[in-house]
């Protein structure tokens, strides 16, 4: 555990349950660490990726996600589509550079103080032994990570991400299969490629914005990607309007 180490914890509570555990602890004069700081929504169901990945981004050592039981959900399916949610999040936490256990997703009823009071206490503690961001991911410094994080909120508001979101959440609930592994499987292979590939290219927009221009090496030097992934890349990009691509010099547009 990291000594003297206050994590940054942002915590997004269920209205109906989690919250209401939360205040139940508190009435009860409870203890437990007071790391978390908490946003009210009314489901989780309408949490969305890029809140989760702009916390971190901002510097958060963790969020923590706080819903109903599922199967006792307020509107029914939130909590099932907050399953997807969680997941898509993790595999771009991956792919970032962070680890995908910094954020967690719990239930708590409003009856469950205690438990409330435990999985705070826990996930706490667990972001402490980890320390801040960036202090114990495998691969990438801070900023590095800050970077992929920055160019993974623009990605999550790309439309083709999101219906593809929006077909997995679709299917998913139509076949009413939420095991563990089905969402890893359909995220993985139904979302990710299409976040990813918007993620490099905002990425990409980035350096070119940063160093004003960029050769083919030093991008894919950069970025770690392959010849298929830089071909994309480099496809896109010569449909935007501002980037110039010419002898093998990508620059802002004069």
């Amino acid at each position: 555990m990291s000594e003297g180490f206050n994590p940054r914890i942002l915590g997004i509570f269920c209205n109906w349950c989690c919250y209401a555990a939360a205040d139940s602890a508190g009435v009860s004069r409870y203890q437990y660490p007071p790391n978390v700081r908490v946003i009210r929504v009314m489901c989780t169901g309408r949490i969305d990726t890029r809140f989760i990945l702009e916390a971190f981004r901002l510097q958060a050592d963790g969020v923590f996600i706080g819903g109903c039981h599922l199967g006792e959900c307020h509107y029914q399916t939130g909590n099932y589509e907050a399953l997807i949610m969680a997941e898509l999040t993790r595999q771009v936490l991956k792919d970032c550079g962070v680890r995908p256990d910094r954020m967690a997703l719990e239930w708590a009823s409003a009856a469950e103080g205690p438990r409330y009071v435990e999985l705070i206490t826990n996930y706490t503690n667990k972001i402490k032994g980890y320390g801040e961001l960036g202090s114990l991911e495998d691969e990438d410094p801070k900023p590095l990570i800050v970077r992929h994080l920055t160019a993974a909120v623009k990605a999550a508001e790309n439309m083709k991400v999101r219906s593809a979101f929006g077909n997995v959440a679709k299917k998913l609930h139509k076949e009413w299969d939420y095991s563990p592994d089905r969402i890893s499987k359909e995220v993985a292979e139904k979302v990710m490629p299409a976040f990813r590939r918007q993620r490099l290219i905002e990425e990409t927009k980035l350096l070119v914005k940063d160093k004003e221009l960029l050769t083919n090496k030093e991008l894919i030097k950069e970025l770690s990607i392959s010849d298929e992934e830089f071909d994309a890349i480099i496809k896109a990009l010569s449909k935007l309007k501002g980037i110039s691509i010419e002898e093998g010099i990508i620059k802002l547009a004069s």
